[in-house]
C-alpha cells in the first residue's frame, strides 16, 4: 500500500484516539477527562511494514500505543537479532524511557503496515504527576514487563532449543481437525527465521 495513501486514509479523529487509549492496559480504567486530554496530546504516526519505529540507545522522546498492526521490539548484536516482544494492537511501547528520559533499550520495528499514537514523554511525565490512578497503572505495566523478560532470560538461559520450540507450539491457537474430533491443529504463521529470531536460536535446522 502506498505510503502517502495511507497517511491519507488513517488519521483518527480525537474520540478514535481516546478509544485507541481505553483499549490499553495503561489507561483502561482511567477516567474520561484524562483519556480526552491524552487523546489530544498524542499524535499518530503511519509505518509501512518493515519500517523503524525507534532505535536502541535513541533519546526516548514518547510512550507509544499501537493502533493497528503489528511491531516487534528487538536487540540486535553483531547482525543477530533477539525478539523482547511483539506488540499488536492495544500495546503500549517504551513506558519505561519515556518515564525516566532514558534511552530506548530497545529496536521497535513494524511488521506490517502498523499505526500508532505517540505521547510526548514530558507529557506522559506530566500526566502522571497529575493524576496518581496513571502512575500506578504504569507502575503495573512495567511490574508485567519485568516479569515477561525474567521469563525470557529464563527461557533463554535454562532452556533447550527443543523445550524452547515446544514451550511456543503450545501458546498457539489450537483448533480441533474436522477429520478428527480429538485431535488438534496448530496453525504456525512464522517462518523459521522468526522463530529462531524469538527462541534465540539462529540459524537453520534448529528450530
Amino acid at each position: 500500500m502506498n505510503a502517502n495513501r495511507l497517511t491519507q486514509t488513517a488519521v483518527p479523529k480525537a474520540a478514535d484516539k481516546a478509544a485507541a487509549l481505553r483499549m490499553t492496559c495503561l489507561f483502561r480504567e482511567m477516567p474520561q477527562d484524562l483519556l480526552t486530554e491524552a487523546a489530544d496530546l498524542a499524535s499518530p504516526r503511519v509505518l509501512t511494514a518493515g519500517e523503524v519505529l525507534f532505535f536502541e540507545q535513541e533519546k526516548a522522546s514518547s510512550l507509544y500505543v499501537v493502533i493497528r498492526g503489528q511491531l516487534r521490539a528487538v536487540r540486535l548484536n553483531h547482525g543477530r537479532e533477539q525478539v523482547l516482544s511483539i506488540d499488536p494492537p492495544g500495546s503500549v511501547i517504551a513506558a519505561a524511557p519515556a518515564l525516566n528520559g532514558a534511552t530506548f533499550y530497545c529496536t521497535e520495528i513494524a511488521d506490517t503496515d502498523a499505526q500508532v499514537l505517540c505521547l510526548p514523554s514530558s507529557h506522559f511525565v506530566e500526566l502522571c504527576r497529575r493524576h496518581p490512578a496513571l502512575l500506578w497503572s504504569t507502575a503495573e505495566l512495567l511490574a508485567r514487563i519485568v516479569r515477561n523478560q525474567a521469563d525470557l532470560i529464563e527461557m533463554l538461559a535454562l532452556q533447550s532449543v527443543a523445550q524452547r520450540v515446544a514451550r511456543y507450539l503450545l501458546g498457539l491457537p489450537q483448533t480441533s481437525s474436522p477429520q478428527i474430533g480429538i485431535d488438534r491443529v496448530l496453525k504456525v504463521n512464522s517462518t523459521q527465521a522468526e522463530m529462531a529470531s524469538r527462541l534465540g536460536k539462529i540459524g537453520r535446522a534448529h528450530v
